[in-house]
């Protein structure tokens, strides 16, 4: 599975991308911005338990793509992508509890699924 890392301070410059292609780590164009890092060792995904408090901790239902899409449910991270079709209006996954308590490196649960199914 490839990983593509979004972090500014993982971005590689033109200059540096020999270096990065030697150590097997493949380096992708985007829109002409510059090279972002990508790798195929994805790490596995972090599972969220499906806990009463873990629950009380959520904050999906005060997310862009929640609230600016019919969406029912929440917790995504723990009980798996929405039924409803998603519209990406932004992604506050990393604002909520239950990222920093777990380490979650990703967001968009309500899309991809699970997280522990999610590569992190």
């Amino acid at each position: 599975m490839i990983l593509m890392v979004e972090k500014s301070d993982q971005k590689v410059y033109r200059r540096r991308y020999m270096k990065y292609a030697a150590a097997g780590v493949v380096v992708v164009a985007v829109g002409g911005a510059g090279y972002f890092l990508m790798s195929n060792q994805g790490e596995k995904g972090i599972p969220v338990p499906d806990t009463e408090d873990n629950m009380k901790l959520c904050r999906c239902p005060s997310c862009p793509s929640y609230t600016g899409t019919p969406l029912t449910g929440g917790f995504y991270c723990a009980k798996g992508k929405a039924k409803e079709e998603v519209k990406k209006l932004g992604c506050i996954c990393n604002y909520c509890p239950i990222f920093g308590k777990y380490g979650l490196k990703t967001g968009y649960f309500c899309v991809k699924g699970k997280s522990a199914e999610v590569s992190q």
